[in-house]
């Protein structure tokens, strides 16, 4: 039941949860669309380590097995991957400022 109201507009749930939908369904395909344009600025070898650690598997991939596959030793490994966490974190927006063990976090707005 509906109660009346002095107003004629309609009010329908259904139409509120269809409309809150599109509305997540659109701000999920904004936010893919930033992931998707962040990781291709990456170079090659940064774009290859994330998407094989991160991307790829229902489950993270080992750290272990990716340098392996790369031929790519654990130092150098470890360099490249920091420098593809800032450069993403950059290209989304995304950092943390330390100063005297305190973080100050910006995350991006969603508009």
């Amino acid at each position: 039941m509906i109660p009346s109201s002095n107003t004629n507009a309609f009010y329908s749930s259904t139409e509120d949860a269809v409309l809150e939908r599109i509305e997540f369904e659109q701000n999920r395909a904004d936010c893919l669309t930033k992931i998707h344009d962040a990781v291709n600025s990456l170079k090659d070898i940064e774009k290859m380590i994330m998407v094989k650690k991160y991307l790829l598997h229902d489950q993270h991939g080992y750290d272990l097995f990716i340098w392996t596959e790369l031929g790519l030793g654990k130092t150098k490994y470890y360099a490249i991957k920091g420098d593809a966490m800032l450069h993403l974190a950059f290209a989304l927006k995304i950092e943390v400022y330390k100063k005297g063990g305190v973080s100050d976090e910006r995350r991006p707005t969603h508009s």
